[in-house]
């Protein structure tokens, strides 16, 4: 695998980049280009209940721009994760994407299986999101993890429940996904 470290991208760019599959570039002309003013964009735009859903839907389209040209930095491409059982590519998948939101952004994260489900918990962010869009971000991660999923499936998706909530005064997202496949 290639140690070329390619050009960073930021969490805000990459939100915005998925709206922007979403939307159209034009849509965004006189947003400026944070996730804060984004978000608050779709609030504005609709509901609280439908900013979540096209935050998890950015979080899709951002994951497919990601693996393209970061899969490689992230280790998705690598042979001794695409080659795994669908399962094993999953649970791979997430830890990868969880060692490189770490190394590149400082978010901490824990990836866990259980008997029927494989969860994934993000546990800090360092970033100081308005309390009324934290919602949107932890959405938009989860829609980032079910790209992964939909990628290591082969195009499946599968069941996913997600909780916001904070520790020690810190935003934390935490997801199960069904180990099973929607059919």
């Amino acid at each position: 695998m290639s140690k070329v470290k390619a050009m960073t991208i930021f969490p805000d760019d990459l939100y915005i980049s998925g709206l922007k599959r979403l939307f159209g570039g034009e849509a965004f002309a006189e947003v400026a280009p944070t996730f804060d003013a984004a978000a608050g964009w779709l609030r504005a735009l609709t509901d609280a209940k439908g900013a979540d859903g096209l935050s998890l839907e950015a979080g899709r389209e951002a994951f497919d721009m990601l693996l393209r040209d970061y899969g490689q930095e992230i280790g998705l491409q690598d042979p001794a994760i695409r080659m795994l059982p669908m399962r094993r590519r999953a649970r791979k998948g997430f830890e990868a994407l969880a060692a490189w939101f770490e190394s590149t952004w400082g978010w901490k994260s824990t990836v866990s299986i259980e008997a029927t489900s494989l969860n994934y918990q993000l546990n800090s962010t360092g970033k100081e999101e308005k309390v009324e869009l934290q919602s949107q971000f932890c959405y938009f991660v989860e829609g980032l993890l079910q790209g992964l999923l939909f990628w290591a499936s082969g195009g499946r998706y599968f069941e996913a429940h997600s909780l916001v909530s904070h520790k020690d005064s810190q935003l934390v997202c935490e997801f199960a996904f069904s180990k099973t496949p929607i059919d």
